[in-house]
This record gives structure tokens, C-alpha cells and sequence, in this order.
């Protein structure tokens, strides 16, 4: 009976420090990653996990570039673009080998965008930005695309009613 306590312990210790390595290594990739922009001079918008790497949407200063940054364990990248704030929005791609991501940064009417969708010739997706029943406004997003963006013909931003706000084609 005692040995029976003692393995489920075990078992339970086990289970605990592969959580806490989990976090801990996603913390310390953010901490990094963070620290690398910060000392290039940009602040990091927004951070985003998948698989083995944290990835993020970064600006600098007075915010006229726009970048996407990531780091895992075989090292650290970074793609920037220089903004337009006449444009009313801009958008930073990333592919990775098999995944596609989109920066995005509202640069007019941001409390007004809910959704963003992005259409190519033969697919569709739609992602919410900003929902009104949560009080929440954000000018800036990282999107998990299913689609690569290099596909894509037009973006357009919506509002809460489906109704076209701005519409770019690409």
C-alpha cells in the first residue's frame, strides 16, 4: 500500500514539473524574445505561442515600422515593414515552412473594426478582431492563417453589422 503511495507521487511529480517546464520554457522564449526587440528599440505589441515558438508583432518607437519576430530553439528572425498611416491598416506576412501569419495594425477607426477577412481566388476566412459585448478595443492582431496570404487577392475590415469599412486589394 505504502509503495502503491509512493509511485502515484511519483507519477504526480512527474506530471508537475513537465508542466512547469512547459511554461517556464515558454516564458523564458517570450522573456527572450522580448529582451532582443527591446534592446533594437521596438516594443512588442503582442506575443503568440505555437508549437516551439513564440513569435511577435512588434513596432518601434513612433511607430513606423511594423514587424513580425520568432524565435525556437534553432534561433531567432525578424520581417519588418514600414507603415503608411494614411492606409487603414497595414499588414506584415510571415510564412514558416507550413504555416502562414498575419500582423495586423489598425491605423484609423479601430474601435469600430470587428472582423477582418481575407479572400483569395478560391477561399475565404473571416477572424474577429474586436467583439463589442467584451468592451474590448485593439488596433493590432496576430492571426494564425489557414491560407497563405501570398494567395490572397483582398482584405477587407468589417464592422459588428458585416458591413465593409476599408477594402485593399492585393
Amino acid at each position: 500500500m505504502a509503495k502503491r503511495k509512493q509511485i502515484r507521487f511519483f507519477l504526480l511529480f512527474i506530471g508537475v514539473m513537465l508542466i512547469f517546464s512547459a511554461f517556464r520554457t515558454s516564458l523564458f522564449e517570450k522573456v527572450q524574445l522580448g529582451r532582443h526587440l527591446s534592446n533594437d528599440d521596438f516594443n512588442v505589441y503582442q506575443y503568440y505561442e505555437k508549437d516551439d515558438a513564440v513569435f511577435a508583432l512588434f513596432t518601434n518607437q513612433d511607430e513606423t515600422i511594423l514587424g513580425i519576430a520568432e524565435r525556437n530553439d534553432e534561433g531567432y528572425g525578424a520581417t519588418t515593414i514600414d507603415t503608411d498611416p494614411s492606409n487603414a491598416f497595414d499588414y506584415i506576412d510571415l510564412h514558416d515552412g507550413t504555416h502562414y501569419y498575419l500582423g495586423l495594425r489598425l491605423n484609423h477607426n479601430a474601435q469600430q473594426v470587428a472582423k477582418i477577412q481575407i479572400e483569395g481566388e478560391l477561399w475565404s476566412e473571416e477572424h474577429i478582431l474586436n467583439d463589442a459585448s467584451n468592451g474590448g478595443n485593439r488596433d493590432f492582431f496576430f492571426l494564425d492563417m489557414y491560407n497563405s496570404i501570398e494567395d490572397a487577392l483582398t482584405i477587407q475590415t468589417l464592422d459588428q453589422n458585416d458591413q465593409i469599412i476599408t477594402s485593399i486589394s492585393l
